[in-house]
């Protein structure tokens, strides 16, 4: 229900690019509304052949720009390796982890690194958003497990409840949201589109 409302909601304001349809996301896909959302704001970006690969999955550094360009932050030109011992001073994602430091919205590995190669987690994702979004977590309590397979006592335990309060993700049959999944580009960008609504509302 709360993806039909959004869809009736953000599509009278977002002008969808006539016939530039990625090829593999068909208007009957689940995540259709919010993956061209994204990509008429200039979030979103496919492919040469014209695919936009929904299932393939997001790494950190991919992540790291969709979130920090879906939430408006303003981006100042930053080139270095942020100290991390495995990024490109020079590389393309330079700059959105040099501003993410900044924001102190990242942070590396005990053993230096940053592993931008790294696929991206929905826990992961979901507290690299929340930051982004400077989402104050301190009020939220989490008093029981929020999901079947989130324990109370988890280190991402209230990222999850305050997606489960504002329908930031669904659970399946099983009550399950399985943290550890790998977000791919689609349920990456269906966070970012509900997330905007809400900011938007």
């Amino acid at each position: 229900m709360l993806g039909l409302v959004m869809g009736c909601i953000l599509s009278t304001s977002a002008v969808f690019a006539g016939n530039e349809k990625f090829s593999d996301v068909s208007s009957s896909h689940p995540n259709y509304t919010a993956i061209m959302y994204l990509k008429d704001l200039g979030i979103l970006q496919g492919y040469a052949d014209g695919s936009f690969r929904p299932d393939q999955a997001v790494n950190r550094v991919e992540a790291l720009k969709i979130i920090l360009l879906g939430s408006g932050t303003s981006l100042t030109t930053l080139h270095g390796t942020g100290g991390f011992s495995d990024t490109d001073a020079n590389a393309w994602y330079a700059t959105y982890i040099m501003n993410a430091l900044q924001l102190g919205i990242i942070q590396g590995y005990p053993d230096g690194t940053f592993k931008p190669a790294q696929t991206v987690n929905l826990v992961e994702n979901l507290k690299i958003l929340l930051k982004t979004e400077n989402v104050d977590l301190s009020k939220i309590i989490v008093a029981t497990n929020p999901y079947a397979d989130t324990d109370v006592a988890a280190w991402y335990a209230k990222y999850v409840q305050y997606a489960k309060d504002k329908h930031l993700i669904d659970a399946d049959v099983q009550n399950k949201i399985y943290p550890s999944q790998a977000m791919t580009r689609a349920k990456l960008a269906e966070v970012m589109y509900r997330l905007m609504y809400i900011r938007s509302n």
